[in-house]
C-alpha cells in the first residue's frame, strides 16, 4: 500500500509517505542488528475516544495480509511489551512510528500513526489518555473479528509533539 492509497489530504499525503519510508528505514535497521521486524502499512489510523466509544486509543485499520502476519506472531507467543515512539510535527499534524519489541525473541512491529492535535477526536484521546494513564493502538482488519490491542503506560511519548 503506497501513500496515495491512503485517504488523507494532499499535504498529510505528502508527509505520510516520508513517515512510511522512515518506518521501513527503522524496519532494516532492526533486521540489521538479526531481529525481524514486521512494518505494518495501515489504509488508516483515527484517534477514537469520547462518550460511546468501545475502544478508546488508536484505531488502525490494516491489509489482510499484514494483519494475518501480526496474528501469527502472537500466536506463536511473540510478546510485544516494550516500544518506542518515534514522533515529529508538520504543521497541524503529528506523525508518530510505533516500534513494539520483544527482546527475548528478537521481534518487532513496527507502524506508523497520526493525529492532528485541534481536532476533537484528538482532544477527547488525549483527556482519556490523562485520565487513564496509557493510550493504546488497536490494529485490526476490515472486518474487525479479530483485534490486537497494544497497551502504551507512557503516553506522553504520544503527545510530546503536540505540546
Amino acid at each position: 500500500m503506497t501513500g496515495a492509497d491512503v485517504p488523507l489530504d494532499d499535504p498529510v499525503r505528502e508527509f505520510w509517505e516520508d513517515v512510511i519510508a522512515d518506518m521501513e528505514a527503522t524496519a532494516e535497521e532492526y533486521e540489521e542488528e538479526g531481529w525481524e521486524a514486521l512494518a505494518l502499512h495501515p489504509g488508516e489510523t483515527t484517534p477514537l475516544a469520547g462518550e460511546g466509544t468501545e475502544r478508546p486509543g488508536f484505531d488502525v485499520l490494516l491489509p489482510d495480509n499484514e494483519f494475518e502476519e501480526l496474528l501469527s506472531l502472537i500466536e506463536v507467543g511473540v510478546d510485544f511489551s516494550a516500544y518506542e515512539v518515534y514522533s515529529t510535527a508538520v504543521d497541524d499534524v503529528v506523525f508518530l512510528v510505533v516500534a513494539m519489541q520483544d527482546a527475548a525473541t528478537e521481534n518487532a512491529v513496527l507502524f506508523p500513526l497520526y493525529y492532528r492535535p485541534g481536532t476533537d477526536s484528538a482532544g477527547e484521546l488525549r483527556e482519556h489518555v490523562e485520565a487513564t494513564g496509557e493510550v493504546r493502538s488497536h490494529l485490526r482488519r476490515l472486518r474487525e473479528d479479530e483485534i490486537v490491542t497494544f497497551e502504551h503506560e507512557e503516553p506522553e511519548l504520544f503527545f510530546a509533539e503536540a505540546d
